[in-house]
């Protein structure tokens, strides 16, 4: 695969907040490749303070070091063969890609779904006057992204999938570690991810699973990981544990001691962390808002899916998950593992390398 012959590619991302699976798929693009990821990045958010281990042949750039003259000023000297940009909420970026559109190829990445709001149909006709002509691609996370991307004016055979892919290698590894000793005996624990605030539908999620105690007493508890502004409205119950931020090294302890995984968004662009908990062999409980459910959820095959905000609907999702026995919780553990496998660093490394080696540009 690696043409040790010709010379390194350069791969630029005019990135936004850094992630774990991201860091990931670099690593896997640069490893299998021959290439070198540059990154412009901001900074990391206060509220998710995720720590990185930054891999070889990857470089990072702070985002307020450059203006727009700056930056497009270090494109030329670097000679990247794409820029990959993500969204257009940064126009120096924008701009950016607008002045090489000529000269090397674009790719727009973007995670919002397709909802057929007002604001999304005037971005629709925006999109066809400005954005498919400065980017010769766009690069989504998956189904309900590629329907906004057709609105925007890109052709279908200019939009690729598998934006957002999970470190599979590390939580694949986590499903072996604990298939076993899950399999003996499957941990009554619910686990929650992200941080506490609206939007993750944490307060109909508290709320429901106090009810779940009030009304039907059982031994699950609901195991918290994060901080927010909606952390003082977290209840004092006994069967809800919160642990604050973690970081993703210390996530294989929660992962073994947990047994179902709970992302309730309102609303989620996608929500990869419920791929990776997927990954890990976990039955997933999701929203119908959150985008990541249409590639790793099968209601009643691997979890349950909930009315987005609707606390009666995530109650009775929590009743299915304390009526399910030890052996049906066990095969849906499995399914999330098998389903999660669609989508991989591979396919992300092999996806930029085949845009890296357009001549759209």
């Amino acid at each position: 695969m690696n043409q040790s012959h010709q010379p390194r590619k350069k791969a630029l991302f005019l990135y936004f907040e850094l992630a774990g699976y991201f860091i990931s798929s670099l690593r896997q693009l640069t490893t299998s490749y021959d290439v070198d990821a540059h990154v412009v990045n901001y900074p990391v958010n206060a509220v998710a303070p995720f720590q990185f281990e930054k891999p070889d042949n990857v470089y990072f750039y702070e985002r307020a070091s450059f203006n727009r003259e700056s930056l497009i000023k270090w494109i030329e000297e670097l000679k990247p063969s794409f820029i990959f940009c993500c969204g257009w909420i940064d126009k120096d970026y924008v701009a950016a890609c607008k002045y090489f559109s000529g000269s090397i190829t674009t790719v727009l990445s973007l995670d919002n779904p397709w909802q057929g709001k007002i604001k999304q149909h005037i971005a629709g006709i925006i999109g066809k006057i400005y954005l498919s002509r400065i980017f010769h691609y766009a690069w989504v996370p998956g189904q309900p992204q590629v329907n906004y991307c057709k609105q925007l004016g890109f052709a279908k055979n200019t939009i690729f999938t598998g934006l957002y892919a999970a470190d599979l290698q590390w939580f694949n590894q986590q499903y072996e570690l604990n298939k076993a000793a899950k399999e003996k005996s499957f941990p009554k624990k619910l686990l929650f991810a992200g941080r506490y605030t609206e939007h993750k539908g944490v307060k109909e999620m508290w709320n429901a699973f106090v009810r779940l105690h009030n009304e039907t007493p059982n031994e699950w508890e609901l195991w918290c990981l994060g901080k927010g502004e909606l952390e003082h409205l977290l209840p004092k119950h006994d069967k809800i544990k919160n642990f604050g931020f973690v970081q993703p090294a210390q996530l294989g302890s929660f992962i073994s001691q947990c047994g179902v995984f709970i992302l309730a968004s309102r609303l989620e662009h996608w929500g990869v962390v419920l791929h990776e908990f997927a990954a890990a062999g976990m039955p997933i409980i999701s929203s119908d808002k959150t985008s990541a459910a249409s590639s790793f959820l099968v209601d009643k095959k691997n979890g349950w899916l909930q009315k987005a905000g609707d606390e009666e609907s995530m109650l009775q999702c929590f009743k299915q998950m304390i009526a399910a026995s030890n052996s049906e919780l066990n095969v849906m553990a499995t399914n999330s593992h098998q389903l999660a496998q669609s989508i991989s660093p591979k396919q992300w490394a092999a996806t930029a390398w085949m845009l890296l080696n357009k001549k759209d540009g």
